[in-house]
């Protein structure tokens, strides 16, 4: 036991050192702190990619403590919501365990260290028709010790084993490999592998071949993701942004997620196209923003990468998002939005994953309306464009039920009153009647059809029918502006947004586009509370994506998207490489 008066010299030996560091001390603890993750870079490169496969559907990584994002979770919220940040750590470091008699604070923590890396290696590990597409995934995580990471690896074996699982062990180029032996087929699926590499990972995966690729690509880092030249693009381009980066090779990840068909509605790639040497690529650095995750994108596609440049430069919202009225649940706005649909036909070909989703909506308005969107309207948008939905709506979307629509389009000289002409003579082709109606004192274009419905009776017997009007779209000029709109009184909201409240003066709004850059190209938003509902509805796969991310989901308040023009604001500092177009996202969280 230490001697009382000893004890009392070396405290104040401490305090004299504490008052001679002064505030100097006290910023030091700021900046190597968690309060630091918020605001400082810290390093992207990714020691566990030379792990990874070249060509690997996914790779996401943490890159800060786990311990230490506890921390900055409960200093980035209220003192009274910091339980509940602890809780959900808490929560999560326990399902990590379920099922075994292992503590996170007392086998885990002692030697995790500062990196965790999952990869989805393969969309069919072992490329055996038989036993149908198995997708290969693998979990590296950095240890601190490595011995106390192998005994942690040796007690869990050692609980599957008395749990009659029957285990096997094997040398491997030098690294012991642990896994589940499957009685009768040994390269079934479900095998799943440990092993510690060296002093610096824990390797596990859903098999053992799995775990050999990996060590393998450590001896040929051409084999590997480091070898990858658009990922090395990517790591240039967002070096030193935050607290974790991913990395998606989009053909190979939509051959992975088109196991779901039905779900994703993509079409899977060919072989040739996933034999190729190169492929579109997505990077992200993910960084921490007081009230969410900021991200950085850089995208590296096979064909010409300098679409952004052919479009207009803005500073900040376009003027028209005034028309679009506060409660709207999802926006894009921008400028010449006939460049821009020239620009990404050229930039994600059809025969990829991105050009397919870009595709779809314009396809599906072609199948049920018959209406050419880059012919129709594309065409003619050359000047500000907004889009809006609103929830909630007194009249029911057909094609999104609860949600109306809002288009607003500057007009910009004869194009523009052509283009609205040749509208209208198309939704007569469809069967539409076609004219002018008074709203108001204002002339107003309708598209509707006549339609009988039952008029409510306490009367038994046969209910008697009335005619009405079913206007599927109406349309009308303001200013410089023309604006159509799902129903008249959707049309109603958007004339009155400037005085009675539009997006651009919603809170919500200017809190999810505020970390975003200020020189853009336009702006994609999101209101997930508003749109969750629809959105799972439409796209069933968002069900299994919210509840495998629900302690992010619960917390998600909205979703916002620009792409900076370094045209205008030069001290952007994401210069970006051979053109690769670059965009910020931002997924702003509530409590």
């Amino acid at each position: 036991m230490m001697n009382r008066n000893l004890f009392f010299t070396v405290l104040g030996a401490v305090a004299l050192v504490l008052c001679l560091l002064g505030a100097g001390g006290f910023y030091e603890i700021l900046a190597t702190g968690p309060v630091a993750l918020l605001r400082e870079p810290v390093e992207t490169r990714v020691e566990a990619a030379m792990f990874v496969p070249r060509q690997a559907p996914l790779m996401t990584s943490l890159l800060v403590n786990v311990d230490k994002l506890e921390d900055v979770g409960r200093l980035a919220v209220a003192p009274k919501l910091r339980g509940q940040v602890r809780e959900e750590f808490d929560k999560i470091k326990k399902g990590v365990l379920a099922n075994t008699d292992l503590n996170y604070h007392k086998d885990i923590e002692p030697w995790l260290g500062d990196e965790i890396t999952f990869a989805v290696t393969s969309s069919d590990f072992d490329r055996e028709q038989g036993n149908g597409r198995q997708a290969g995934y693998l979990l590296a995580v950095e240890t601190k010790s490595p011995q106390r990471s192998r005994d942690f690896l040796e007690v869990l074996w050692a609980q599957n084993a008395s749990n009659g699982v029957e285990v096997a062990v094997e040398n491997y180029q030098g690294v012991k490999l642990i896994y589940r032996q499957t009685p009768g087929n040994a390269d079934s699926g479900g095998n799943w592998a440990s092993a510690v590499v060296g002093d610096r990972f824990v390797l596990f995966a859903n098999h053992p071949k799995v775990l050999r690729d990996a060590i393998n690509n450590v001896q040929a880092q051409n084999l590997s993701l480091k070898g990858n030249p658009a990922y090395q693009e990517a790591i240039a381009n967002m070096a030193s942004t935050g607290i974790g980066l991913s990395f998606i090779n989009v053909e190979q990840f939509t051959a992975w997620i088109s196991d779901r068909p039905g779900e994703t509605g993509l079409k899977p790639p060919s072989e040739r196209v996933l034999a190729a040497q190169t492929s579109p690529s997505l990077g992200i650095a993910l960084g921490l923003n007081r009230q969410g995750l900021l991200a950085h994108t850089i995208w590296n596609g096979s064909t010409s990468t300098e679409w952004a440049t052919s479009l207009p430069s803005l500073l900040g919202p376009v003027q028209a998002l005034q028309y679009l009225p506060e409660q709207t649940a999802f926006a894009i706005a921008g400028a010449d939005l006939n460049q821009l649909w020239l620009a990404l036909e050229k930039g994600f070909p059809e025969s990829g994953a991105v050009g397919q989703i870009l595709r779809q909506p314009v396809a599906m308005v072609r199948s049920r309306w018959g209406l050419d969107l880059p012919e129709a309207i594309f065409n003619w948008v050359q000047g500000e464009y907004a889009i809006g939905l609103l929830p909630q709506s007194s009249v029911e979307n057909v094609d999104n039920p609860g949600l109306a629509w809002i288009f607003v389009a500057q007009k910009s000289g004869d194009t523009a009153v052509k283009g609205i002409e040749q509208l209208d003579a198309i939704a007569q082709e469809q069967g539409f009647s076609v004219g002018p109606v008074s709203w108001g004192n204002r002339p107003i274009s309708t598209w509707s059809k006549l339609t009988t419905k039952p008029v409510p009776t306490k009367a038994k017997g046969t209910q008697p029918l009335q005619i009405a009007a079913d206007i599927r779209a109406v349309h009308t000029e303001i200013g410089a502006y023309e604006i159509f709109a799902s129903s008249l009184e959707t049309l109603t909201a958007a004339i009155d947004a400037p005085t009675t409240g539009s997006i651009v003066s919603n809170p919500d709004f200017q809190s999810a586009i505020a970390p975003l850059p200020q020189s853009n190209y336009g702006y994609f938003y999101l209101d997930w509370l508003a749109s969750e509902e629809s959105l799972t509805r439409r796209f069933p796969v968002l069900r299994l994506v919210t509840l495998a991310g629900k302690p992010l989901f619960q917390r998600l308040q909205s979703i916002s998207l620009s792409s900076p023009a370094p045209a205008i604001d030069p001290a952007i500092d994401l210069q970006p490489i051979k053109g690769s177009p670059l965009a910020d996202l931002f997924i702003r969280l509530g409590s």
